[in-house]
Order: C-alpha cells, then sequence, then structure tokens
C-alpha cells in the first residue's frame, strides 16, 4: 500500500494533544489578563505621581463605584474638587480587559513633592484577586496577597 494521507486515529491523537494544550493554557491567559489590568492602573498611578511633580500640584485617581472606570484629574488649584478648566483624563479598564474589576478602599492623591494618601485597589476577576497598594510616601507596589 503506497497511500498518502493520514489515518483517523493519528488525527484524533493529534486533535486531542491540541485540546489539552488549550485547557493548560486558559488559566494562565486570565491570569496575565488581571496582570496586564494591575498594570494598567500602576503605570496610571505613577503618571499622576509624576505628574503631580512636575506640574506642582495635586493629582487624584477617583474609582468609581461601577468598578471600571476611573479618571485621573489635575487638581490645579488643590481644592479638591473638579473645577472647570481642569485636566481630566477618563480610563476605562474594560476596554481592555474584560470581567475584570476593582474596588478602591481610598482615592489616591499626590501632591507637588510626590507623596500623598495610602490605600488599596483590589482587581478580581471570576477566580482570582490582584492588589495595587499605594503608601503616604508615593510608593506603589502590586500584590498578590491582600495587606
Amino acid at each position: 500500500m503506497n497511500k498518502k494521507g493520514v489515518t483517523l486515529i493519528e488525527l484524533v491523537i493529534v486533535i486531542s494533544i491540541i485540546g489539552i494544550l488549550v485547557l493548560v493554557a486558559i488559566p494562565e491567559i486570565k491570569a496575565n489578563k488581571l496582570s496586564g489590568a494591575a498594570r494598567m492602573i500602576f503605570s496610571d498611578l505613577h503618571y499622576a505621581r509624576m505628574q503631580a511633580i512636575k506640574e506642582k500640584n495635586n493629582f487624584r485617581m477617583i474609582f468609581h463605584d461601577d468598578g471600571t472606570t476611573y479618571r485621573i484629574h489635575s487638581d490645579q488649584n488643590n481644592n479638591g474638587e473638579m473645577d472647570i478648566g481642569e485636566k481630566v483624563i477618563n480610563k476605562n479598564i474594560n476596554n481592555d480587559f474584560h470581567h475584570i474589576t476593582f474596588t478602591a478602599n481610598r482615592n489616591p492623591t499626590f501632591n507637588p513633592v510626590g507623596t500623598g494618601n495610602s490605600g488599596t485597589i483590589t482587581l478580581s476577576d471570576q477566580s482570582a484577586s490582584k492588589y495595587i497598594i499605594f503608601s503616604w510616601t508615593g510608593r506603589i507596589r502590586i500584590s498578590d496577597t491582600a495587606p
């Protein structure tokens, strides 16, 4: 027999191996999305801190109760309010990272010397959580365990 091609058994084995690889990869993909969302907010916190130092006024991040949107606010007159003419950047983590939500126990505020208040932002999906911890010294870090 000089026939070319694959047998049904070979085809089933290859499909089974691909299926197993996909099942192993799914949790890793979900973890990467959660890490990506944490890095996005982490980066925005650093941006707010650096802008506060550069522009010599307070910068706040205001996390909304919907768990997906937040604002970066340049509080130019340092009164803690969003006034007309002050720069505001709106962000939504679900644009890039679906099914991830956050809660914040405090809205971070950075002053012109780079320090501010302290608190925690918790990011979650259906199976895991990550924590972004910011301290009054201006230090920001991502953790897999609750503070």
